[in-house]
């Protein structure tokens, strides 16, 4: 029940804490309105006292004391010590406030992030972040073979296109033909394979090359 007991004896001060700052708090605000108000009043006197003498030199050339312009000063002289009050006590009730804070810190803990929120990145800072040095390598080399794949893919296939067309295609497409040369080729064909792109003959329904079936 000790335990019990010293824990409620805390919460029961630190609610007594708080309420206390809280009063003070409205205590200050309240305060500190009313002290503004007045010093606005203050300056209204002011205008009407200048007014005043103005209004007395205008007309009689003088600034000879009025009744009006004696109750002025009077007025301004009780204001002012009415504010010096007000100020005063402002200051001591923020004397005691200061206290109350040193004397219980955790009415005055500030909230600080957690390393999970302090780290919190957001989709767009995501995207603007550099990629570090050993990532851009890796994209230089990927690039890099890419590109060499593509190259030797390209050569492979320019080799079977040159390793498949007959000789005598070439130099049929080379050398202008002749007459006997036409005549010769007269109602003959070539046939290729679909597949490997090799010569096969047209009565062939399976390539002898690379075995693949051939449709007629």
């Amino acid at each position: 029940m000790g335990i019990f007991d010293d824990l409620k004896s805390k919460l029961g001060k630190g609610y007594e804490a708080t309420s206390q700052k809280s009063k003070k708090l409205l205590d200050i605000s309240r305060l500190t309105l009313q002290v503004r108000g007045k010093k606005e009043y203050e300056n209204e006197l002011h205008m009407r006292l200048g007014q005043s003498l103005y209004d007395r030199w205008d007309s009689h050339g003088n600034l000879e004391m009025t009744d009006r312009t004696r109750s002025l000063l009077y007025n301004i002289k009780d204001l002012r010590e009415v504010i010096q009050s007000m100020e005063d006590q402002l200051t001591e009730l923020r004397k005691e406030e200061e206290q109350t804070i040193s004397s219980h810190p955790t009415l005055n803990r500030t909230a600080t992030p957690s390393p999970q929120t302090s780290q919190t990145i957001s989709y767009s800072e995501r995207h603007t972040i550099p990629l570090p040095e050993n990532d851009e390598k890796l994209q230089d080399s990927r690039r890099t073979n890419d590109t060499e794949e593509v190259t030797a893919i390209q050569s492979h296939l320019h080799g079977v296109q040159n390793e498949n067309v007959p000789a005598q295609t070439n130099k049929a497409w080379n050398q202008e033909p002749s007459s006997t040369s036409w005549e010769s080729w007269e109602g003959q064909g070539i046939f290729l394979c679909p597949h490997c792109g090799k010569e096969v003959k047209d009565t062939e329904q399976r390539c002898l090359h690379c075995q693949g079936e051939i449709y007629s």
